[in-house]
């Protein structure tokens, strides 16, 4: 069988392989990095038809395993910027006789650009830099991990970069080995919104923002309007010229090569195309259309019983309904052309080449506000609910979002058992970790959608094992459909389930199991670990100003007082408690049974060295710092430079310790406290008042900007 030889280095390589795939069109899709392989895994899982090359070839072994592999034709849809890899590419398909094709990532419109008022535009890194290094201020960048080593080498001040790459070891190590590291390494996957943009700005205390221009795929959009909101100013290095065809021409080529027509020639066709746009674009006026996108939620089971009127309205008037193959099967009721596609990009993509269409819905089950594919279309929108794309001719399509709610399963469910859902506490555990017995120990009711039937089993077993056994469980099987079932019990009874569908399940306890916060000090199994009491830990926990999703460090944690304390209050985030004592950590996994912290994680070792690949702290309580302080505080800061310490100094030493420290970085707005307390016993007829040790709680709760690690 002839193969396809896709060479990925952007999304589009991806996207080519998948579309291929479902014409039964076999390709190999090339990789440079074992993180490429990973992206591409569920594609592999997905067909047949899809393969993947691992690691970056040279020209030479390019040409051998072109020959070697049956290749029909090359899809060369590498980043426009890796220029030597794609000259590696023509010069080998030249060499071996076989066809190649450019797929070029559709570009950010230059008539876009005045998104941001504050944008500088350079051919070159070397000219980025060469500006860069004529001002002031941190710079954040988003070129990759490529350009790093290049960018710090001709940079004024290495201090001034907060980068973002790729999370791989590869991207990681090369940010190290110029010189950037912790903290300052924002290791993560893209293409990201606007305001998780802004916050990554804020966060690194940016003023500049150092960019290539990736196109729509790749956030460019996104970016220039973090930078615009914040003020920050952009500095773009511009995209190499370069010839090639777009995303769906070369799936049109692709497929006529391989399918067995009649070969076109494209490049002709497009040129001459090209031309008589640019005729008609010189003798009218530009061009904007408008398509009305209406998201609608269906409710459970699709059927017309359950939608809105305005829902049943939107379906039957739209043009095409966009949805998943077994959500569209639903709507047989609906004349109107179904497509089976349920991705934002996808069905903006369809719309865009399918530009006739003025109004069209795509259909999510369920609500559109609850844990539905419909987020994605308002991330792309924003908050204006609108979209405008413009083409390589200057034409516009004005996308107008509208947003239609419909039944959730918690509302069915809820209805179905004969109870009020105002004061369930709704989650999902579908490829998430939710934290529940955390949630539910306190007493109520609480939602989740479940995964699978091993969803259920778990959960059951971990109410069991947290002796939550009283919980009853309520558990829903394709609800709505006409295979609907129901089950209610205890958990005992859902150890073994095995049903299959779709699932959703409500937990019910009644009473509280323990309090949400301030637990008594006899609640703590002791021995002969040191323990924080009850008031200090009071106190020291309320100048930790937690949040919900806080993540936090409790250093030198002893018994897990403090760390049981704030797991009780981070309901949606994690608390691990590091301890260098195995005694202690015993009695640390004890207390945190006890307590139902399925949200606490012991982290065994010496601090600041068991921090290892913890996730970065918002958070950190110190209470034992075994002569480390200045290490640990320095190994806290490189990770989050906006952490929010509090630490315990009992002994004169690491009081003078902190104090120094606080002295020597300038911290300015410290809060320090000194607490003695003490406790009335009763000796013989008579009540005396003994002293606890007196305890300096400290708060750094101060920007790390001024503190020079």
């Amino acid at each position: 069988m002839k193969k396809v030889l896709v060479f990925a280095g952007t999304s589009e390589g991806r996207k080519l392989a998948e579309e291929l795939a479902e014409q039964r069109i076999a390709s190999i899709v090339s990789v440079a990095t074992e993180y490429g392989h990973e992206l591409m895994a569920e594609a592999v899982k997905a067909s047949e038809y899809i393969s993947v090359h691992t690691g970056r070839m040279q020209m030479t072994e390019m040409e051998n395993f072109i020959k070697n592999s049956e290749v029909r034709v090359v899809v060369d849809a590498t980043h426009p910027y890796a220029t030597e890899v794609s000259e590696n590419i023509k010069k080998a398909c030249s060499n071996c006789g076989v066809e190649l094709i450019r797929c070029l990532r559709a570009a950010y419109q230059e008539n876009q650009t005045n998104i941001s008022s504050n944008l500088v535009i350079v051919p070159s890194v070397e000219e980025a830099i060469a500006y860069l290094n004529t001002v002031s201020g941190n710079i954040f960048v988003t070129t990759g991990s490529k350009e790093i080593g290049k960018i710090a080498e001709q940079i004024d001040d290495t201090g001034r970069l907060y980068v973002r790459v790729l999370p791989n070891t590869e991207s990681i190590s090369l940010c190290e080995k110029a010189g950037i590291k912790g903290a300052k390494i924002y290791a993560m996957q893209g293409p990201f919104d606007a305001e998780t943009n802004r916050l990554m700005l804020r966060l690194s205390h940016a003023k500049y923002m150092l960019t290539k221009e990736s196109g729509r795929a790749g956030g460019f959009a996104e970016k220039l309007a973090a930078a615009e909101r914040e003020q920050v100013t952009t500095v773009v290095i511009s995209r190499p010229a370069e010839g090639g065809i777009s995303f769906q021409e070369t799936l049109v080529r692709v497929t006529e090569l391989c399918s067995g027509e009649e070969q076109k020639d494209i490049s002709a066709e497009i040129q001459r195309e090209d031309e008589n746009r640019l005729r008609k674009r010189q003798e009218s006026p530009q061009k904007t259309d408008t398509i009305q996108l209406t998201l609608v939620g269906i409710g459970m089971a699709g059927n017309k019983k359950q939608l809105t009127g305005e829902a049943a309205q939107a379906c039957e008037q739209a043009e095409v309904i966009f949805g998943a193959e077994r959500i569209l099967a639903s709507l047989d009721w609906v004349k109107t052309q179904k497509v089976e596609l349920y991705n934002a990009d996808k069905i903006i993509s369809y719309l865009i080449e399918h530009r006739t269409v003025r109004q069209a819905a795509a259909v999510f089950s369920g609500d559109t506000g609850f844990y539905s594919g419909a987020a994605a279309f308002m991330r792309i929108m924003g908050s204006d609910m609108q979209y405008m794309h413009t083409d390589n001719h200057g034409n516009n399509i004005l996308f107008k979002l509208y947003i239609l709610p419909g039944i959730t399963t918690v509302q069915a469910f809820s209805a179905k058992l004969g109870i009020q859902w105002q004061d369930i506490e709704l989650c999902s555990i579908h490829g998430r970790n939710a934290y529940l017995m955390n949630k539910i120990k306190h007493g109520g009711k609480l939602f989740s959608l479940a995964g699978s039937s091993e969803d259920i089993r778990q959960t059951a077993a971990r109410l069991m094992k947290y002796d939550l056994g009283e919980v009853k469980m309520h558990v829903a099987v394709n609800l709505s459909y006409d295979d609907e079932r129901i089950y209610t019990g205890e958990p005992e009874k859902f150890l073994d389930f095995s049903e299959k569908g779709l699932i959703a399940f409500i937990l019910e306890k009644t009473g509280n199991h323990i309090p949400h916060f301030h637990l008594p000090d006899n609640f703590f199994t002791r021995g002969k670990v040191p323990m924080t009491k009850d008031e200090v830990r009071a106190v020291s926990v309320a100048k930790l100003m937690l949040k919900p999703d806080s993540i936090l460090y409790d250093i030198g944690a002893g018994t897990g007082s403090v760390a049981v304390e704030c797991a009780n209050i981070i309901k949606d985030g994690t608390v691990y408690a590091i301890e260098k004592k195995p005694d202690a950590a015993v009695l640390i996994r004890k207390n945190a049974s006890k307590a139902v912290c399925d949200n606490l994680f012991i982290i065994e070792g010496t601090a600041p060295q068991a921090f290892g690949e913890l996730p970065a702290p918002t958070h950190a309580f110190i209470g034992g710092s075994s002569g480390n302080l200045s290490q640990i505080l320095k190994q806290l800061y490189e990770k989050n430079r906006d952490i929010h310490i509090v630490v315990n100094a009992i002994t004169l030493e690491t009081q003078s310790e902190i104090l120094a420290y606080i002295k020597e970085k300038n911290i300015k707005n410290a809060d320090i406290v000194t607490m003695q307390v003490s406790r009335c016993e009763q000796v013989g007829d008579y009540h005396m008042m003994k002293g606890e040790n007196p305890v300096m709680v400290v708060t750094l709760s101060v920007s790390a900007e001024c503190i020079k690690i």
